[in-house]
């Protein structure tokens, strides 16, 4: 299935876009940590993996409750900056290749458009 396809399947559905978004980042994110270094892999890969597990589980949360979206918006917010300073760190250290971290780096800056705007949209 297309990226495409569960874009125009979330839109139909009323879920937030944010969810699809943080599902491609996420397989696209392991399937890079699976080849990084045993060392790293054990550290900064199994933060980067509970970090981005984290932001799945509050874009649901905002899905379900959007009373408190300002609240986990801001935390989906901090994830982001986490995740793109160890991926950072993975790519100062050779660990991962420029080409993944480029590509990671740039799904990372689509996610946070999309929580600015919608961090914008439910300002309390």
């Amino acid at each position: 299935m297309q990226i495409n396809d569960v874009m125009d399947k979330y839109r139909s559905s009323g879920t937030l876009i944010l969810i699809p978004k943080i599902e491609d980042y996420i397989k696209y994110t392991f399937q890079i940590l699976i080849k990084i270094p045993r060392i790293e892999k054990f550290n900064i890969g199994s933060e980067i993996k509970t970090s981005t597990l984290k932001m799945l589980e509050y874009a649901h949360l905002i899905n379900k409750d959007r009373k408190d979206a300002y609240t986990y918006l801001n935390k989906i917010d901090a994830l982001i900056s986490y995740n793109r300073s160890m991926l950072r760190i993975l790519d100062e250290e050779k660990s991962i290749s420029h080409k993944n971290f480029t590509t990671c780096i740039t799904k990372l800056a689509e996610l946070g458009r999309i929580i600015g705007g919608l961090i914008k949209a439910n300002k309390p």
